[in-house]
């Protein structure tokens, strides 16, 4: 990956969530289906009762994130989607990752190893509950669970039109070991919005 997000997004993933239509098969090229569909530029995270606004969600064929298993067609590159906190939260970010963005339409049950879904590989937030600053970040012992719907995704989520991704998730977060000890040791989380992603230049 090209950015300061890489170094995060190698431990931490999600492997239970269910994909509906992530690629829209009737979008292979540069038609007028491409695109983000006038999504959101923002996406809602909810962390221990606090909203944590992510912004600016990137993609990039970075290849973080190939098909082992079934090694993808020639072309065929993994996609990264990064996004980092906007309002809510002092600091934070978002990172997901499409292993075969080649794949079409229909449903896809996610998990570390699948190469047919995305994975949500980093989430950070930085929250203040009775004004004390605590850090947490996913729990990989308790994944989060959820669905995402994509559209408007062509040329491998390439197109310079980019694409939108509708995501419902819910799962855990757990603090960092250095918080302070009034920081509770975890907080639920859950993800609700569709959001557009714009290709990476």
């Amino acid at each position: 990956m090209r950015s300061s997000a890489s170094s995060l997004s190698r431990f931490l993933s999600i492997t239970s969530v269910a994909l509906a239509s992530l690629l829209g098969g009737a979008c292979s090229g540069g038609g007028s289906d491409c695109g983000t569909g006038g999504a959101d530029a923002t996406l809602d995270a909810t962390v221990g009762g606090q909203t944590i606004t992510y912004e600016t969600l990137t993609s990039l064929a970075g290849n973080d994130c190939p098909d082992t298993v079934t090694p993808a067609p020639t072309g065929v590159v993994s996609l990264s989607i990064e996004g980092l906190v906007a309002t809510g939260g002092a600091d934070g970010r978002i990172t997901f990752c499409i292993p075969r963005p080649d794949k079409g339409d229909g449903d896809h049950a996610i998990s570390k190893t699948d190469p047919f879904g995305i994975r949500l590989e980093d989430l950070t937030a930085k929250i203040s509950p009775n004004s004390v600053e605590c850090d947490y970040h996913l729990d990989t012992a308790n994944p989060p669970t959820g669905t995402a719907v994509g559209s408007g995704i062509c040329d491998g989520g390439e197109n310079a039109a980019g694409f939108a991704l509708d995501i419902t998730a819910s799962g855990t977060l757990v603090g960092q070991p250095t918080n302070p000890p009034t920081c509770m040791a975890s907080v639920p989380l859950s993800i609700q919005g569709t959001v557009a992603v714009t290709k990476r230049m």
